[in-house]
């Protein structure tokens, strides 16, 4: 069973059995969902606020997301955000 500490962790349908670049979910975490690089199952973590997770999933699945600029650092401007269309 999973607990905070020890969460059992699922990857996208879509992440195809290469074992390539993939983010895994923490199932059962759904008040702050938590995320993790599968090639890095001890590395750190990153939490969301419910709200945002569930933004951006939603704009995933209409394919509304497009990468723009942002002038808060000049590293943010060459790698880009996402943002929702």
């Amino acid at each position: 069973m999973p607990t905070p500490t020890h969460p059992t962790w699922r990857k996208s349908t879509h992440s195809g059995g290469d074992n390539g670049s993939c983010l895994e979910v923490a199932d059962g975490s759904s008040a702050r969902p938590v995320l993790r690089d599968s090639k890095a199952p001890n590395g750190p973590t990153l939490a969301f606020p419910a709200a945002d997770w569930s933004s951006f999933v939603t704009a995933l699945k209409r394919d509304t997301l497009t990468r723009r600029a942002s002038a808060h650092t000049s590293e943010a401007r060459n790698a880009g955000v996402w943002q929702s269309k």
